[in-house]
């Protein structure tokens, strides 16, 4: 056999395997869906096996489901990140899907999500223990525990806005709008209390944590996914030193965190104390606390950045103020 025969069979044989592997694919999602229900699967493409269309998704960005959209409609199924899933969209279409959750729907994060996160937290529970945790989370964000985070919210803001006026420009403006909102997360819901140097370096670790949730769930070197592990076990024991000093002292009742405030409800169960479960809803508010206050601090110092008058009255009334460090 010549060496053109050899790599023609040799190419010939892989496209043989592709397509084998793709239909089997395919199969496998079509032999496993729910047999009780006649309604027809959504059109949609399942993708490559283990990678379904994720590759696609990557490179096209928010094109991917535009262009799926045009093939295949409002409704579509696809394969990402690791798992199966159907696209919706349409203001009719999402409300069915809102109104009928935990009935038609349930809320599942993806996989590397799940895993980063872990599994005590609100997000990877359902059922009666999601309704549990929901509970306890709507006791830390109270109008009670909401009035007392308002001195620490005043402190962080404060140092933020402080650091920014001093070093105006776009770089610093960008920097500073993300370290405000981690820093209002760190210590309104953690009572984390650290230097400067610390917080820029845990600031970092918590931005390569958020970067890598949604990856694909290979835990190989050099993944998303062990990025995101690793940045998780340096935050988790930032926050076990924390949760150890919390313990061995009386908070005051004036001015708890979100975080005091679930070891205070772990306590009055009267089971011991679980320290990982702890961590992992402490990083959850992180993450939910950090999201949620991105968008107004953004807002906030890009305004500032557009009315320089305000920026120097700003300015004055931090002179006059004592700075938290």
């Amino acid at each position: 056999m010549s060496f053109l025969e050899a790599a023609f069979t040799s190419v010939l044989s892989l496209v043989l395997l592709l397509a084998v592997s793709h239909q089997l694919w395919s199969l496998r999602w079509h032999s496993t869906r729910d047999r009780s229900s006649n309604l027809p699967l959504p059109k949609g493409s399942m993708g490559w096996p283990f990678f379904g269309e994720t590759l696609h998704w990557l490179v096209q960005g928010s094109n991917f489901h535009s262009s799926r959209r045009e093939k295949y409609g409002n409704i579509f199924k696809t394969h990402l990140l690791g798992k199966p899933l159907i696209r919706v969209t349409g203001a009719e279409n999402v409300r069915k899907i809102l109104l009928g959750e935990h009935h038609l729907v349930s809320t599942q994060w993806p996989q590397s999500t799940q895993i980063i996160l872990g599994s005590n937290t609100l997000v990877n529970s359902i059922g009666e223990l999601h309704r549990h945790k929901r509970k306890i989370m709507a006791k830390v964000f109270s109008h009670p525990a909401l009035e007392s985070y308002i001195p620490r919210i005043q402190e962080a803001v404060s140092w933020e806005l402080h650091g920014w006026c001093r070093e105006p420009g776009s770089i610093s403006m960008f920097s500073s709008a993300k370290a405000l909102t981690f820093r209002i997360a760190a210590r309104i819901l953690l009572g984390l209390s650290l230097g400067e140097k610390q917080f820029k370096e845990l600031a970092r670790v918590f931005e390569q944590l958020v970067e890598n949730l949604f990856s694909l769930p290979l835990d190989i070197p050099f993944s998303g996914l062990r990025k995101g592990l690793r940045a998780r076990n340096i935050i988790h024991a930032k926050i076990e030193d924390n949760i150890k000093e919390k313990l061995q002292k009386e908070p005051e009742a004036s001015s708890k965190d979100a975080l005091q405030l679930l070891i205070d409800h772990s306590r009055k169960t009267g089971e011991p104390v679980n320290l990982q479960a702890l961590k992992e809803s402490a990083t959850e508010l992180l993450f939910g606390g950090h999201g949620t206050t991105a968008s107004a601090a953004t807002s906030l110092i890009t305004f500032l950045g557009l009315h320089k008058e305000v920026v120097q009255k700003v300015r004055q009334e931090l002179d006059s103020k004592v700075i938290f460090s």
